[in-house]
């Protein structure tokens, strides 16, 4: 459960990257801009608030070990929202950080 609650919370800080693209076309003088930049700053506060709690249930070197799968959940909302390609590297990158994800957390359990 800790490391559903820890994932979600790095989809949320990923979010925060597709608004501020979402945002990026508009001009200063539009309230669009300002909504996006809003929800970036609104996101920030509740990834803030969670990592400082998700911390305590989980060693540092696994929590920020765990961290890097921000890249991928940005990857795949930028092809799900922004209409982003996936190319073979983005996937095999990917691979390579779920698989030191992987084993950094399994020494964890040992």
């Amino acid at each position: 459960m800790n490391y559903l609650i820890l994932h979600l919370l790095f989809i949320i800080y990923a979010c925060n990257t597709v608004l501020g693209r979402m945002a990026a076309p508009y001009t200063w003088d539009d309230w669009h801009r300002y909504a996006y930049l809003g929800g970036v700053l609104f996101l920030l506060g509740i990834y803030a608030i969670g990592w400082q709690i998700i911390l305590k249930k989980f060693t540092l070197g696994v929590a920020y070990a765990n961290r890097s799968m921000v890249v991928i959940w940005g990857i795949l909302l930028a092809w799900l929202c922004l209409d982003e390609p996936l190319s073979w590297t983005l996937l095999l990158g990917a691979g390579f950080i779920v698989s030191g994800i992987l084993l950094v957390s399994s020494e964890e359990k040992e």
